[in-house]
């Protein structure tokens, strides 16, 4: 068997042996400060295993019961971002945890080694978004799935809306809010709170698909958030709504990473990156944002 056709036959290998797992979702990741093992240095690029797609629903991946009956030792993946493949790479999992006996360490620590590095996805991060605790990735996140499943077929894009889509999400926005605060002046809470108008308040991100749905994010106006230290309410949050049929409140402490059709089911998922108070993740909605799934990890 010649050079190229033993290539083939490993790569093919290597993907059919992941998929006959069924569908996994992952991510890549830039290192950060933590290191969440002894193995692998603050430098060096890691990917997290983090959904599972079990017959109709998904399961998150996020303890060690859920991850041992799958074969993770060896898995090919596509990367996929903004409906398109980035091509592939390989994960082996060879890192041991830092706390193997800490259960609720689990989610936070396990990570699996970048085979080929040089296929590791670096597309920058000039917005500096996705913070964490530990702080700004120099690359943003990126999807991988274990399957050629990458494409966005309803094409969602970022887009700015009219500013008559604030009105229509305010009632709603104003009710996921709750006590509000702002933080010019001296920081006394209780003279701090008031009730928000639609003019204390603004649009963060905005997205579109080919179908004329909607996904916004809005929260207070950032010029009452100027010397907060830190996040004080869910104001100060990007608050995302959906407008398909009608507006469906999504969620707190989100970022959108990528949209894709990961289970070829014919309908995209949304992935979030998510970061709130000691806690980091990733966040997986279904088609209609019926279905939350949640991959999530504390500090202390």
């Amino acid at each position: 068997m010649n050079k190229l056709l033993l290539s083939i036959f490993v790569i093919l290998i290597t993907f059919n042996f992941s998929y006959a797992e069924g569908i996994l979702l992952g991510i890549a990741e830039d290192p950060s400060d933590w290191t969440p093992s002894p193995l692998i240095s603050k430098t060096e690029p890691r990917v997290r295993i983090l959904f599972h797609k079990e017959k109709d629903k998904w399961i998150a991946l996020d303890s060690n019961d859920k991850q041992k009956d799958l074969a993770l030792e060896r898995v090919g993946w596509t990367i996929a971002f903004d409906g398109n493949n980035l091509g592939s790479l390989t994960t082996v999992d060879n890192i041991r945890l830092r706390h193997p006996d800490c259960g609720s360490c689990f989610s936070r620590d396990k990570i699996f080694r970048v085979e080929n590095i040089n296929k590791f996805p670096r597309l920058g991060n000039k917005s500096k978004r996705f913070s964490e605790w530990m702080g700004i990735p120099q690359n943003r996140p990126v999807v991988l799935v274990n399957a050629p499943n990458y494409k966005d077929k309803e094409k969602w894009k970022q887009f700015n809306p009219d500013k008559n889509i604030l009105s229509r999400i305010f009632p709603k926005l104003k009710d996921a809010m709750g006590e509000t605060y702002h933080c010019n002046g001296p920081l006394n809470w209780d003279a701090a709170k008031f009730i928000p108008t639609i003019k204390d308040v603004e649009l963060y991100r905005s997205y579109k698909n080919i179908n004329g749905k909607v996904l916004i994010s809005a929260g207070i106006s950032k010029r009452h958030l100027e010397n907060c230290d830190g996040p004080v309410g869910p104001g100060s949050y990007p608050i995302w709504f959906y407008l398909g049929q009608d507006i469906k409140f999504v969620g707190y402490e989100l970022d959108l990473l990528d949209v894709g059709d990961y289970d070829s089911d014919g309908k995209v998922e949304f992935i979030f990156h998510y970061s709130g108070y000691n806690s980091d993740g990733y966040t997986l909605f279904d088609n209609d944002f019926e279905q939350r799934y949640d991959y999530k990890w504390g500090y202390h």
